[in-house]
């Protein structure tokens, strides 16, 4: 499904367009069933780095295993969901430097260096591209953690020339720290553009309002708002956001951890 929120951004003075993507379900989801197919997990505990979504999703898909996620603080959205997870447990108060060190027995799974994380995203960039043959795109926008998604649509971009996209990162600070993980090989072909600069919050309330049929967009608002700062510089583009909520909200709590300004 693609929906233009030109009519939205055009209040915030900006002229060009933004088309939100999304599958049926959770980015998440087809993610952490594809990895799973490919590791040996059978009677094995899992452990792997996630606040949130990657976590739940990574559960989900082995029903039939144990799987210990570590984070520092657990996410407002997701939270309440991965506390009613049977098969999933949360270990607070860990930093992502200290998991690198860590020695399980059992499966490791880290979202952050998986090379079946950035392969997956690389093979998936075609069906993106098929879904956008019909718009004039400029560019796309992606805002994320381990930036597996960009890093992956870049390399298959840059293999195949599917399209002449521009890639656009958004971050809360110019060269953030994803650099170093899936993107480091790629930083020569990323623009960045902020994600505070607009309010995210209010962006997705107008979008959920407006088009309802359209779904969960709250995760993405940090995309759309870096999109939006891109558009100012570059008035009368198109870009393209990968929306990877599931359709509907999970849970009571589900509010999105976007900067509100």
């Amino acid at each position: 499904m693609i929906e233009s929120i030109r009519n939205i951004i055009s209040e915030y003075g900006i002229d060009g367009d933004i088309l939100l993507y999304r599958d049926e379900n959770h980015r998440k989801k087809e993610l952490c069933e594809y990895l799973v197919s490919k590791i040996d997990v059978h009677n094995k505990e899992v452990y792997t780095y996630s606040d949130g979504a990657f976590a739940l999703y990574l559960a989900r898909a082995l029903p039939n295993n144990k799987v210990n996620t570590y984070c520092g603080i657990i996410s407002h959205d997701y939270g309440e969901i991965m506390a009613k997870t049977l098969n999933l447990t949360v270990n607070l108060n860990v930093s992502y430097p200290n998991f690198e060190k860590m020695e399980f027995n059992g499966v490791k799974i880290d979202q952050f260096n998986s090379k079946l994380v950035f392969e997956y995203y690389k093979s998936y960039f075609h069906k993106m591209v098929d879904e956008f043959k019909r718009f004039n795109v400029n560019a796309f926008c992606d805002c994320g953690h381990s930036c597996a998604t960009l890093a992956g649509f870049v390399a298959s971009n840059l293999e195949n020339q599917f399209v002449d996209w521009k890639f656009i990162l958004g971050c809360v600070i110019k060269t953030p720290r994803t650099f170093i993980y899936h993107l480091e090989p790629y930083r020569n072909e990323i623009f960045q553009y902020l994600t505070t600069k607009f309010n995210t919050y209010e962006i997705g309330d107008k979008i959920e309002e407006k088009y309802p049929e359209f779904g969960n967009v709250f995760e993405a608002t940090r995309s759309i708002s870096a999109a939006m700062a891109y558009l100012q510089e570059n008035q009368g583009e198109t870009v393209a956001i990968y929306v990877g909520d599931s359709f509907e909200k999970e849970g009571s709590r589900f509010r999105s951890n976007t900067r509100k300004i």
